[in-house]
């Protein structure tokens, strides 16, 4: 369900995209997964395929002289916590921002039909969170060995992990929607789609 939940929250930000690529507001697409295919094509052009990297974002472009690099993600609760964020996510993304392009996060509330563009970038907003007591480092969490070996670990068993299973590591932030609007941060759709780009624009400023 969550797996479902997340790629619907990519396919609306993909109509955006589309949107943008149309009135040539930007060019950003959604990025596959990398996988290696395996053996032929059938007939109906299905064909066995692994999986051979994890893809770092879910968006990539450009947009008037600058880049564009962000990540989808999606929660049914109240808070979303950064513990989401993985680490090659987040060193993506810190990468993305030191040379200019808008890169952050676009996260979607589902069941309050909320959305946010929470920036990489030092802002105002970044800068709000944290002194409410949140630490939002992504240079931290792009660092943070306990989490590469997590996913390391639940990469090879193929599953989640078992709460026995995790290693411990650093309490991480989490942030709700209310938060996020308050800092400003909400993304509208007055037109039919989640209008990301002015949004990331003033807080990528």
């Amino acid at each position: 369900m969550a797996v479902n939940v997340g790629a619907r929250w990519e396919d609306e930000l993909e109509e955006a995209c589309k949107v943008y690529r149309a009135t040539g507001a930007a060019d950003v697409a959604r990025l596959p997964a990398p996988y290696r295919q395996l053996g032929g094509v059938g007939p109906k052009g299905v064909f066995q395929a692994i999986r051979v990297a994890k893809g770092e974002v879910d968006f990539l472009g450009y947009t008037s002289c600058r880049g564009v690099a962000f990540d989808a993600k999606t929660t049914s609760g109240v808070r979303l916590s950064w513990a989401a964020v993985l680490p090659h996510q987040a060193e993506a993304l810190l990468r993305a921002g030191r040379l200019g392009a808008l890169a952050g996060l676009a996260v979607q509330f589902s069941t309050l039909g909320k959305a946010y563009f929470l920036p990489v970038h030092p802002s105002p907003a970044v800068e709000a969170l944290n002194e409410l007591g949140w630490s939002l480092d992504w240079a931290s969490t792009a660092a943070d060995p306990t989490r590469v070996l997590q996913t390391q670990l639940r990469a090879h068993l193929g599953r989640p992990l078992r709460p026995e299973e995790k290693l411990a590591g650093p309490k991480l932030a989490s942030f709700t929607a209310r938060q996020l609007e308050q800092l400003g941060l909400e993304i509208p759709a007055p037109y039919g789609f989640w209008d990301w780009l002015p949004v990331a624009r003033r807080v990528c400023a």
